[in-house]
């Protein structure tokens, strides 16, 4: 007899209203069990999924190093997170990469499946890798919204649940964001007037940013009179908090994480999870400068 609680417990738990691991520390000191199996009543749906500091990229391989942050769900009926991490915290290889459980409840798979995918769209761990990108890919394929999958569905799909995603407007217009906001705000400018104009013609800089496949990505940003443009677009930005952006381009409002570290910058949108990085103009000699007045 396997007297363990399975890694599953939480989704038994959700969909029975037991605790499964009061149960076990009660009969471990002798008492019966509360209730017999035709008295467990069941209800709704519960999917549980793993946040593990890994590369899905690179094979899934264990990513260790500090949590420079970390961004749960916010506490509600039918999400819970099981963790022991908190932001600052060490990620070491000398214990299994798992930093969280994220289980939801619905009253249905459907409901189910829509509430984890919009509990992993706020799910953002940034100083090491995780696999939560992998996991809306996932949990957003039709074969699982379709309930046909088998044993060997992640295989079969691997290349397609990760392979590269296409990096977009909304992408470099939120690491531009990330950046701009960490040199000074969300509209800053190396200028003190903040007209666009000088007796040179119009301020611009160029902004280069590399995907981990190797792309170039070469945005011109332009202070102009009516505000900042990015490429052809009109371009705005506020920061909700260090993180967190909001996104205006030609007036078509986004949300979107972005968060740097080192020059590295963690990217959530809409549109999935990217990695990019860039050239700080600012850290020292022997630095390609990917920030420059034009």
């Amino acid at each position: 007899m396997n007297t363990r609680l399975q890694v599953e417990h939480a989704v038994t738990e959700m969909i029975t209203g037991l605790d499964l691991v009061e149960w076990q520390l009660r009969v471990a000191m002798g008492e019966a069990l509360p209730l017999k199996q035709d008295q467990i009543s069941r209800s709704g749906h519960a999917i549980e999924c793993r946040i593990y500091a890994e590369d899905p990229e690179k094979g899934f391989l264990p990513s260790i190093g500090r949590l420079e942050v970390w961004r749960q769900p916010a506490a509600a009926r039918g999400v819970r997170i099981d963790t022991g991490f908190r932001q600052g915290d060490e990620v070491s290889q000398h214990y299994d990469p798992m930093l969280a459980k994220l289980i939801v409840w619905g009253e249905d798979r459907g409901v189910a499946l829509r509430m984890m995918e919009d509990a992993l769209n706020e799910f953002h761990v940034a100083g090491v890798s995780s696999n939560a990108g992998f996991l809306q890919t996932l949990v957003a394929h039709d074969s699982v919204r379709g309930n046909a999958i088998d044993t060997g569905f992640i295989e079969r799909e691997l290349s397609q649940l990760t392979g590269r995603q296409s990096i977009g407007p909304l992408e470099l217009a939120a690491a531009i964001a990330a950046i701009l906001a960490r040199d000074g705000g969300s509209d800053p400018s190396p200028w003190s007037d903040r007209s666009g104009w000088m007796m040179v013609g119009e301020r611009k800089r160029r902004i280069v940013l590399r995907d981990t496949h190797g792309g170039e990505h070469v945005a011109m940003l332009h202070y102009a009179r009516t505000g900042l443009v990015l490429g052809s677009r009109q371009f705005s930005f506020g920061a909700e908090d260090d993180c967190q952006f909001r996104i205006s381009l030609d007036g078509i409002a986004s949300r979107a994480f972005a968060n740097i570290h080192g020059t590295d910058i963690a990217i959530a949108t809409e549109n999935g999870r990217f990695k990019l990085s860039y050239a700080d103009p600012f850290a020292g000699a022997g630095v390609e400068p990917a920030l420059a007045g034009m």
